[in-house]
């Protein structure tokens, strides 16, 4: 309670107050809750003074003493206290709205809770000051000296920062958001632990940064078989894909900004961005991010043989990125329209190249779109419930949204139309030309992953929740469905007609004797698995191989092709064997193979077309949401995903329409060669062969070969879908299973089992043999289409640790192959000799592929495309073709047995 007494001398005036210390020094001041509103205390010294709780409401206590002060709430709401000194002055909780504080000094003051909204701290010393909790908001500390200070969850939203010493400042869990801009105003640096608390917040934009940077630089390493050919573009697919591009650099960054702005308030953790302002290095940091996607897409692959070339593949990059900032533009023009205005105009919140986009801004910044009254609902909402689920997303002084949120969340709507646009029209369009890139639909991916991942991680982090816990949960829920499963279509069909192996061996039509082949000459062939690679050499081997057997005899041109029996191919070599195989016509009573010499290349460009662009749409469209959200999935798209994207892309590229039973009609009557394409079950291992031909029947118990005909007696498969479920390479394409429920076992590449397809050929020629008899068994070429070149050996050497933790891959990769080729090769040579020693005459050529440079996707660049073309003219002149052609002719008994 106040001294009455102390309280009147005061009210007099200064002066005579003055005096009266001056007599009185070691008088205690008691003037606790007095009423001193409006009153002139300039100059008067209070040092010492216990002013708790008093209304100092519009006084003058400009150059006033309040040192060691005790001014615990009290009112200082529009007061003058300009030159005032309050050194070590107890100010807790104290109220200082609007309130004049130019020059004050407030020197280790305890000013913990105290409210400074709107107060004029311009030039104030507060160096040492305790102001942990105090409100700040729209306060004035131009040039005001806050070093040493405790600020510690101090509310600074909107205070005008400029030229302010904040050096050394303890400002953990301060809020800085929206502070006016200022060169001259020094920060103190974020401490340690905020650093790697940052690290953490920001995992999703920097995992999508580095991604982005450095998918381009893996193509160029060990990964160039498998990432390479994704930059393979034409000047349509390097505009849309820079469009992309860029797009995403740019959501890297609003992520980036929208975190270290909001950081405090989401998060508690320092403030890491105190100007609310994207500077022109970050935006070109960003435009770096994009920088090897458009120096791979312009140059690499020997895409620009010249200067010229390069140019005109570098400016239609160049206008992608540019359309990419226009469309960014507008985006920020529609976020601007809806967001509230704030201190900072947005003209100066970001850079701009042309001052008519700056004027632009402006009109939309000062267009009402939305009137206040309608701002006014919305931001009532803000501002109350529950803070802790609003903190970081709305103005707690405004209630309002904040732009940046209002950026991130037109540019989530914005990428969302387009993913969504570009996905329905590839769709409808699936199979076909769409100028819509592999390497686009995959940074379409990213940009959407951005924008959900980011907005989910900025919500869950603040009750510790993992962004990884979410997506696991999301994932097993939908792994529960049936829709998150993979199928394939089979259909109700007539049993498929028997054909036996030595049915088809033996067709007239195919024996074509002479009397060097006095019992008829027929080929078996087996082609080796690998993508694209294996399909454009199996394609050109046997194309290459009609021509030049062709050419051997002009007066009467051996058909080659018409004397194959059978094919057994595996992955990539059972789709370069489906565009050969569907070649084969009944047509104007000439049933067989009649496509003419000249029309060859036909069959091979078939096989050398992409497919990538269509994996990829499927993997960024129906398998993304099959993962995440299977339960969205309308029945009648189950069948819609990598594989069948796949399918479509395969029947209208070569006009492959039939099904296994249609190309069995052919086989029957002669005039078409029996297939194999191998593949295998997931469940139990077994090689499972989808043959237009009877397979042979073991008849000793457990596992063995199974066939779709003998599984499935009243059901037929598309061909395109058969030679898919052979060549589901691993992730590439999805292990699928009967829709129909006929086949309960997922499907996946035969080269599990067989990657050469050597050992349901040797099966199908022992028993065709078997059931001919000798004398009218014909001679058989077997030839062997291997389309990788042989390993060099491998030499052992000594491993750390963490090579227990993939040395069974390991091993299973190389069983695959070299494992795979021994036991093959053995096969074969048991086999030649069994057989010779019983009369029949067998041959044997293998062509095998000789470059290291071969792809591992559904793609091939111009170099590998040459480089399919020359081996095969190198082989011509080898070995191997002299084996083929000393067959055909009758001579050359050394090459057989």
């Amino acid at each position: 309670m106040a001294v009455v007494q102390q309280l009147e001398m005061l009210k007099r005036g200064a002066l005579e107050w003055n005096q009266w210390r001056q007599s009185n020094p070691d008088a205690t001041i008691d003037l606790a809750g007095a009423d001193l509103a409006g009153r002139d205390l300039s100059e008067a010294n209070l040092h010492g003074a216990d002013l708790s709780g008093a209304n100092l409401h519009g006084a003058d206590l400009s150059g006033a003493n309040l040192t060691e002060a005790s001014l615990h709430k009290a009112d200082f709401r529009g007061a003058r206290l300009n030159n005032t000194n309050l050194t070590e002055a107890r100010l807790e909780q104290a109220k200082f709205p609007e309130a004049d504080l130019g020059a004050a000094v407030l020197i280790r003051a305890k000013l913990a809770g105290a409210d400074f909204t709107h107060a004029n701290l311009s030039h104030s010393d507060l160096s040492g000051a305790d102001l942990h909790e105090s409100i700040l908001v729209q306060a004035n500390l131009e040039g005001a000296n806050v070093s040493m200070a405790n600020l510690r969850d101090a509310d600074l939203t909107h205070a005008r920062i400029v030229a302010t010493d904040f050096r050394a400042s303890d400002v953990a869990g301060a809020d800085l958001h929206r502070v006016h801009p200022s060169n001259q105003t020094i920060w103190p640096p974020l401490p340690s632990a905020a650093v790697l608390q940052y690290f953490y917040l920001l995992r999703v934009p920097i995992l999508m940064g580095i991604t982005l940077f450095t998918l381009p630089i893996l193509s160029l390493t060990e990964f160039h078989s498998l990432l390479g050919n994704l930059f393979v573009l034409d000047r349509l697919n390097i505009f849309w894909t820079m469009v992309a591009t860029v797009t995403l650099a740019f959501s890297i960054l609003v992520t980036f900004r929208v975190v270290l702005l909001n950081g405090m308030q989401r998060f508690g953790v320092q403030q890491a961005l105190t100007k609310d302002q994207i500077s022109t290095p970050a935006l070109v940091f960003s435009e770096i991010l994009a920088l090897p996607m458009l120096i791979l897409m312009v140059c690499s692959n020997g895409q620009a043989p010249h200067v010229t070339i390069f140019l005109i593949r570098l400016g239609v990059g160049l206008l992608g990125a540019v359309v990419a900032h226009v469309g960014g533009y507008v985006v920020l023009l529609v976020a601007v329209l809806l967001s509230q205005r704030y201190g900072i105009p947005a003209d100066q919140r970001y850079p701009f190249l042309f001052p008519w986009m700056k004027k632009l801004l402006v009109r939309a910044e000062n267009y009402e779109l939305i009137s206040a009254e309608w701002r006014q609902k919305p931001g009532d909402w803000g501002k109350g419930g529950s803070h802790a689920f609003k903190a970081g997303y709305f103005d707690p002084g405004t209630g309002l949204l904040y732009p940046g949120h209002w950026l991130s969340f037109v540019s989530l709507a914005a990428t969302i139309s387009l993913y969504l646009f570009i996905g329905h029209r590839k769709h409808a369009h699936l199979g076909q030309e769409y100028g819509i890139p592999a390497i686009c639909f995959v940074v379409l991916l990213l940009l959407l992953l951005t924008w959900i991942l980011g907005m989910a991680a900025f919500f869950l982090d603040r009750y510790r929740i993992p962004l990884l816990l979410l997506m696991l949960l999301l994932i097993w829920t939908g792994n529960k469905t049936p829709q998150s499963d993979h199928y394939y279509q089979t259909t109700e069909a007539n049993a498929a007609p028997a054909v036996s192996p030595q049915r088809v061996l033996t067709a007239a039509a195919r024996l074509a004797p002479d009397p060097a082949h006095p019992r008829g000459r027929v080929v078996v062939v087996a082609t080796e698995g690998g993508g694209i690679q294996a399909a454009a050499w199996t394609a050109q081997v046997l194309t290459g191989l009609q021509k030049e057997v062709h050419g051997i005899s002009q007066d009467r041109p051996i058909n080659f092709a018409n004397s194959i029996a059978l094919v057994s191919g595996v992955s990539g070599g059972a789709v370069g064997t489906m565009f050969f195989v569907n070649a084969y016509q009944n047509t104007s009573g000439r049933p067989g193979f009649t496509v003419p010499d000249s029309d060859l290349s036909e069959i091979v460009a078939q096989a050398e077309e992409p497919a990538l662009d269509d994996v990829a749409w499927a993997l960024a469209y129906p398998d993304f949401w099959r993962v995440f959200f299977p339960y969205t999935k309308a029945e009648k798209d189950r069948l819609v995903d990598r594989g069948f994207a796949l399918e479509q892309r395969w029947s209208k590229r070569g006009n492959v329409h039939a099904n296994l039973n249609d190309w069995r009609q052919g086989v029957e009557a002669g005039w078409r060669p029996a297939v194999i394409f191998n593949s295998t079950f997931v469940e139990t291992g077994e090689p499972f062969l989808l043959a237009t031909t009877d397979m042979p029947k073991t008849t000793t118990a457990g596992p063995q070969r199974q066939t779709f005909s003998d599984l499935a007696p009243r059901s037929d498969i598309p061909v395109v879908t058969a030679v898919r479920l052979a060549a589901t390479f691993p992730f590439v394409t999805p292990a699928s299973r009967d829709l129909s429920g006929t086949l309960p076992y997922h499907v996946v590449d035969g080269g599990y089992y067989d990657n050469y397809g050597v050992y349901s050929m040797l099966d199908w020629l022992r028993q065709a043999l078997t059931a001919t008899p000798q004398e009218s068994r014909p001679d058989v070429l077997i030839i062997q289409i291997v389309s990788f070149p042989s390993d060099a050996p491998v030499k052992g050497k000594s491993e750390g640790w963490f090579y227990q933790a993939y040395a069974p891959l390991d091993a299973l990769l190389g069983v695959r192959t070299t494992a795979q080729l021994v036991r093959d090769r053995d096969a074969l040579g048991v086999f030649l000799d069994e057989w010779s020693g019983k009369g029949t005459r067998l041959c044997q050529a293998i062509f095998q592929f000789d470059r290291s440079d071969a792809p591992l996707s559904w793609q091939m660049n111009a170099t590998q495309i040459k480089n399919i073309t020359d081996d095969w003219n190198s082989l011509k002149a080898g070995p191997e073709w002299s084996k083929v052609s000393a067959f055909f002719r009758g001579t050359g008994d050394k090459n057989c047995k």
